[in-house]
């Protein structure tokens, strides 16, 4: 079966990529807020052993 040419709207072309770049645009804000998000927790986290290890000392199977 032979597909056949669809005519395609004005401007279906311009909203598509238009639509795409905010869809990946917000992909990528998504993403920076992630990244910031873990980057808080893993600096949380070691402060958090940082301070046992000085309260406890080293060695003392703090992990």
């Amino acid at each position: 079966m032979a597909s056949a040419d669809v005519a395609l709207p004005d401007g279906y072309r311009h909203t598509l990529e238009a639509l795409k770049q905010r869809v990946h645009q917000a992909q990528t804000r998504a993403q920076r807020t992630v990244n910031t998000e873990l980057i808080q927790l893993y600096w949380s986290i070691g402060k958090e052993i940082l301070l046992r290890q000085e309260q406890q000392g080293w060695g003392s199977k703090t992990i």
